[in-house]
């Protein structure tokens, strides 16, 4: 969805428009965008237990972590306020964003995108941030560089645009085929893809009939169809959902073993079997009415991104790098918190160096309610 379409916006701008026939870009910045500090100290670093243990203590963090990449879209209607909030749809999901990563940061390697470009309403968009690894939680309360890096690169741009959501899964395509490790792609929008100008469609998937626009004086119905063009001009088909170029993209990255796990901010309810479609092709449809994370505030859009980001980030087991001296010399405390070894509902060895978690203390940890587990080398094993 945007807040101003292709279309639209040509109507609107008249002569300002480029000799391509696309609006200046510069008409496409909101200049009320929330500065990074805003977002970043809106976000308190996660408590980190940092007590002494009985022995030798090593944080958990995987040697090969997943990767997850997050394609955000900025189109203008990003910019509306999110119902409720004082913050806009976009800086809510930098919000967001930074409170999942500031828990299970460390835990993955995370990167992300966004689009669409700003030099191009209909651009496929640019990496603001490559994959990186979260730092370790700090005892004495410190923010994560790594975030705060990562929170400041969103505060360059500002929503503007429309949704070309083909392009930009097209774009981040190959770099996310080569990184090493399972990868998981999070798509985070608030309408229906458009932008492809070879498109064509009635009124039924027009985004500006849909959405009840007008074009000038004339209201976009079901006997006018907007995206027509010859109704409203060469560039109309721009505004018809694009939803098999996009399902196309999606699926293809599954192919490759990259599935897509699909947020819907307000504003997408409209196109809430567009989205199920990309959810289904990406591999991660959930059960029930809704193939995708439906999110309506900001409470909604948490769950959804902790779901999804403890999900990919958090597994019942812990792998050592190499065996302990003594397996009957080691425990498990999360936030500082002994787990005892039980086979039910604690920790049990699975090989020489693989450490399970059952039960509820499973269920704890995958919940990401535990900022870190740590595995302690060197005292007595406290059985249950």
């Amino acid at each position: 969805m945007r807040q101003i379409g292709v279309l639209s916006l040509l109507v609107a701008c008249g002569l300002s428009c480029s000799g391509s026939g696309r609006p200046d870009p510069t008409t496409l910045v909101h200049p009320d965008v929330t500065t990074s500090s805003d977002i970043i100290n809106s976000i308190e670093p996660p408590p980190t237990t940092c007590d002494d243990f009985c022995g030798e203590t090593f944080l958990h963090q995987l040697a090969a972590p997943p990767n997850l990449y997050f394609l955000v879209d900025r189109s203008g209607s990003m910019s509306d306020l999110l119902e409720g909030s004082p913050l806009s749809k976009y800086d809510t999901a930098r919000r967001v964003l930074g409170k999942l990563l500031s828990v299970i940061g460390y835990r993955v390697r995370y990167g992300a995108s966004i689009f669409p470009e700003l030099s191009d309403t209909c651009g496929a968009g640019h990496e603001v941030f490559p994959p990186t690894v979260g730092s370790l939680p700090s005892c004495d309360g410190s923010r994560d560089p790594v975030l705060t890096d990562f929170l400041k690169s969103f505060g360059n741009y500002a929503p503007g645009g429309a949704t070309p959501t083909a392009a930009a899964v097209a774009g981040v395509r190959s770099e996310l085929e080569q990184l090493e490790g399972s990868t998981y792609l999070v798509l985070l929008t608030d309408g229906a893809p458009n932008c492809n100008f070879d498109a064509t469609c009635g009124a039924d998937q027009c985004t500006l009939n849909i959405e009840g626009a007008s074009i000038g004086r004339q209201q976009c119905t079901a006997g006018f169809n907007c995206c027509d063009p010859s109704n409203t001009g060469a560039l109309a088909p721009s505004e018809c959902v694009d939803t098999d170029a996009t399902v196309q993209e999606i699926a293809r990255l599954a192919a490759h073993g990259v599935p897509t796990y699909v947020v819907g901010m307000p504003g997408a309810e409209a196109y809430a079997d567009v989205l199920d479609r990309l959810a289904v092709a990406g591999g991660t449809a959930r059960d029930g009415d809704t193939a995708y994370y439906a999110a309506n505030d900001e409470t909604q859009l948490e769950e959804a991104l902790y779901a999804i980001g403890t999900g990919v980030a958090i597994r019942c087991t812990i792998e050592l790098e190499s065996p302990p001296d003594d397996p009957d010399r080691v425990n498990v405390y999360f936030d500082g918190q002994l787990v005892p070894a039980d086979p039910d509902n604690g920790w049990s060895w699975d090989g020489d160096a693989r450490i399970v978690v059952n039960g509820d203390a499973c269920t704890s940890l995958e919940s990401g309610d535990v900022v870190d587990a740590r595995v302690v080398f060197g005292c007595d094993t406290v059985v249950r």
